[in-house]
C-alpha cells in the first residue's frame, strides 16, 4: 500500500534497507543504521521500514546459523547459497519499494522487533 510520505522519508527508508548490503563489508553498520533510525526518527513509515530491515538482518544471522549446522548434511550448503542470494537481492527490492513509498515485508523472516 502506497503512503503519502515526503521524499526525504522515502529516501531514508530506502537507505535503511540498503544498509543491509553493508553487512558483507562493514558488519556492525548493517545493524547500527536501522537501530539509529528507529531511535531518532518519528515518522511512522520510516520506523516501520527500519524495524522490518532490522528483523531481516537478525533473521539472516539466524538462518545462517541454521544453515551452518545443516552443512553437516548436504542440504546446508544449498541453504547457504540461497541465503546469500536472498540477502543480496531482497534489500534491493525493499529499497525500491520503500523509495516509492510502499511498505515492504520480507518473506520468511522472524519479526522479533515490533
Amino acid at each position: 500500500m502506497a503512503r503519502n510520505t515526503s521524499k526525504n522519508n522515502t529516501t531514508l527508508a530506502a537507505l535503511c534497507h540498503l544498509s543491509a548490503l553493508l553487512g558483507t563489508v562493514l558488519c556492525p553498520l548493517n545493524l547500527i543504521i536501522p537501530i539509529v533510525i528507529i531511535c531518532c526518527n518519528d515518522n511512522k513509515f520510516v520506523r516501520s521500514q527500519a524495524k522490518e530491515c532490522l528483523n531481516f538482518q537478525i533473521s539472516v544471522v539466524i538462518w545462517a546459523l541454521i544453515s551452518a549446522v545443516a552443512c553437516f548434511l548436504v542440504v546446508g550448503v544449498f541453504m547457504l547459497v540461497v541465503l546469500a542470494v536472498a540477502a543480496f537481492m531482497l534489500p534491493i527490492f525493499a529499497a525500491i519499494s520503500a523509495a516509492s513509498g510502499t511498505d515492504y515485508r520480507y518473506p520468511l523472516i522472524f519479526r522479533l522487533i515490533k
